[in-house]
């Protein structure tokens, strides 16, 4: 959902005006945007057309500033914190067009996400898989009465070669996998988990998660990775470009990634300034190079813990991080 955005200054007749006077007095822009006006509200405006009603959610995934979006001229939340996503349910969207209006004083940094699901479904979908080949996936399920689960995994070819049949609907499913290879930095393997939520042989909600079998423990000497030592060399990464600031493509940051690895040598990145991107994740996970991401929310640990680069969280705050997430240090 990144395409088709107007920009403009902000007022309150945004919401009310005709839809002439934006495409007029706009700018007509791509995500992700740089911020243009720095000491004024802008307003960042999307026209989205509903054939029906479901359940949707928009997720903003970095924006600078603090921001608040409307839809339809209803305010459904404010966000202010640079490093997480701004996740919204659009709760009053109407059949045909709406006008969603996000006010910030910066700008959108990062992608913006648009999910449809029945009104049944699934969040907070957490991937645990170790080194002994058993993955169990937990999720929270909203109004699932009579519904089904089911999942299938699939391999970096697109086979599937393990499924978990239909079933009545549980907080949780595991599978194991004998034959599966673990995931390490010589030969990062990655699978893909496909989870349904089924209701009379209707699909309500699908999740697709790649993930891998690995396992992590700091010892007294050192950190092991599946029970081997691994000697860390690593760099902190602050993703700041010329111009650009952090409003860069996804193309870029997968390049940083195999920069960082292929060209500086380093097996692992600190990010100490910044919270990674799910692009730069998505690489690192592909190419083996462990991440020690700085979080200060819990938030934040359950948009990201089901990436294996994460080989540990760096924990600002009192966060319980081994409740959300007890597979890492």
């Amino acid at each position: 959902m990144n395409n088709n955005w107007y920009y403009t200054k902000y007022h309150q007749g945004l919401s009310t005006c005709s839809k002439e006077d934006i495409l007029h007095n706009s700018k007509q822009i791509r995500l992700p945007h740089i911020q243009e006006e720095n000491d004024q509200e802008t307003a960042y405006i999307y026209f989205l057309d509903m054939k029906t009603i479901k359940h949707t959610t928009i997720s903003f995934k970095g924006i600078r500033g603090k921001a608040e979006l409307f839809c339809n001229g209803l305010s459904l939340g404010t966000h202010n914190n640079p490093y997480t996503s701004f996740d919204v349910e659009l709760n009053n969207l109407i059949v045909g067009e709406n006008r969603l209006i996000l006010k910030v004083k910066g700008c959108i940094y990062r992608s913006v996400e648009l999910k449809t699901t029945e009104q049944s479904y699934l969040k907070d979908v957490f991937v645990n898989s170790d080194m002994n080949r058993i993955v169990t996936v937990e999720y929270t399920g909203i109004h699932t009465e009579g519904c089904q689960v089911a999942a299938e995994v699939a391999d970096e070819n697109g086979i599937y070669i393990a499924s978990f049949p239909v079933e009545d609907y549980r907080d949780h499913i595991s599978l194991q996998m004998l034959d599966a290879l673990l995931w390490d930095q010589a030969h990062p393997h990655l699978y893909t988990l496909h989870l349904y939520l089924l209701k009379e042989g209707h699909l309500c909600d699908e999740h697709r998660i790649r993930f891998g079998f690995r396992s992590i423990e700091i010892r007294n000497t050192g950190v092991y990775l599946n029970s081997k030592k691994v000697r860390i060399r690593g760099v902190n990464r602050k993703p700041y470009y010329p111009l650009l600031n952090e409003s860069v493509p996804k193309r870029t940051e997968r390049t940083e990634a195999d920069i960082i690895k292929r060209e500086i040598g380093c097996n692992s990145v600190i990010t100490a300034d910044s919270i990674p991107s799910q692009d730069f994740l998505d690489r690192c996970d592909e190419i083996g190079l462990l991440v020690l991401p700085t979080v200060s929310d819990e938030e934040t640990i359950i948009q990201y813990r089901n990436h294996p680069s994460i080989y540990m969280w760096n924990i600002e705050g009192s966060i319980n991080a081994h409740q959300l997430d007890p597979t890492r240090p």
